[in-house]
């Protein structure tokens, strides 16, 4: 690991209570590259393989529900399989891009960090099927983090990576936009101006992936790979992945081995874009499955998701914009999916202790 640096040690007192946890690799520098085989499939599961989407997503009363993987925005997340022993949750905010925690790259068993060759990438992951798929190239890990020690408020600070993938297989799963984990971005959520969830792969349910629209008030306990599940937000309309301070940062002083993190575009609130994949890529640009399945959740719309007319889909769209004061359009889109999920989480139980606790 790089020697600790006296940035990072200026840095670290204001950027503890920010970071974030993510699912991550090794540093590119340490390992040279290698391209597993593209046929590698994934990593042994941790836990007892998840039953696939049901075809009506139950909304439990902690705010868990299973979502179609192979639909945008849920299609830039995805399983970082490390060395056929785990895996952990990885983020695309790039085309070969993936943001995940330096935790997860560390192997205890063996006192290692796992080599670029031993990690694998796929986006949209579900019930065995990995269409989207890339090995690593190189990867870089926060300058400060201390494997075995995760619990320490300097690894907390850390904890974050960054994986340059052998394909850009972005293009066809999409990829986030990082939302920087500031005082702008709690203010926000904390006067009720959109949404933050978790969502990944978690133990015991690593073959589908699990939104959690609640997770900020109880803190996200769990095992060390649901502890890892990335954070996201629901802003302006679109989602993005919360980041860590320190990868901010570093990527201002110019200090990241990443070039392509530190190249994309600079906002005071994100960084970089979220993209959708494309109408003729792998995963679906539009989340209609996810849609349908939430609003007949909210009661709007009485078919099985899966059976749906359009008509009936249209209407139902069109009777929720309604109810909740958005311009009428009677179309799916992404935007559509982060008003249902708000709808979604104001329906949960204990909802109304408010948006301060969702924003820390």
């Amino acid at each position: 690991m790089p020697a600790r640096s006296a940035r990072a040690d200026r840095l670290a007192a204001a950027g503890l209570a920010l970071a974030m946890l993510l699912g991550g690799c090794t540093p590119a520098a340490k390992i040279a590259p290698r391209a597993p085989a593209a046929d590698q499939p994934p990593a042994a599961d941790a836990g007892p393989p998840a039953a696939g989407p049901p075809s009506t997503p139950v909304v439990d009363r902690d705010g868990r529900l299973v979502v179609a993987a192979m639909e945008y925005p849920w299609s830039a997340i995805g399983r970082v399989n490390t060395g056929g022993r785990g895996f952990c949750t990885g983020v695309l905010i790039g085309p070969r891009l993936v943001l995940t925690a330096a935790q997860c790259l560390y192997d205890a068993a063996s006192g290692r960090w796992w080599s670029s060759p031993d990690l694998y990438f796929v986006a949209g992951y579900e019930r065995d099927r990995y269409v989207i798929r890339s090995g690593v190239r190189g990867y870089e890990v926060g300058p400060d983090f201390v494997p075995g020690t995760v619990s320490t408020l300097g690894n907390v600070a850390n904890n974050w990576a960054l994986l340059t993938l052998v394909a850009p297989i972005g293009y066809d799963a999409g990829w986030l936009a990082v939302q920087w984990q500031d005082d702008a971005t709690r203010a926000r959520l904390a006067n009720g101006d959109g949404l933050r969830l978790a969502a990944g792969y978690r133990r015991g349910w690593g073959h589908a992936v699990t939104v959690d629209l609640a997770c900020a008030e109880r803190g996200c306990a769990g095992s060390a790979v649901e502890a890892a599940l990335p954070s996201f937000v629901y802003l302006d309309e679109e989602f993005r992945v919360l980041g860590n301070p320190l990868l901010r940062a570093s990527a201002l002083a110019g200090e990241l081995a990443t070039p392509a993190f530190a190249q994309v575009q600079r906002g005071d609130e994100y960084w970089g874009e979220s993209l959708p994949p494309g109408a003729d890529a792998a995963a679906a640009e539009l989340p209609r499955n996810s849609i349908a399945r939430l609003l007949r959740h909210l009661g709007h719309l009485t078919p099985p998701a899966e059976t749906a007319s359009p008509a009936a889909m249209a209407t139902a769209i069109l009777e929720f914009e309604t109810l909740q004061g958005l311009p009428r359009t009677g179309r799916p889109s992404v935007a559509l999916l982060g008003h249902l999920l708000e709808a979604a989480r104001r329906d949960l139980p204990g909802a109304g202790l408010g948006a301060q606790a969702a924003a820390r």
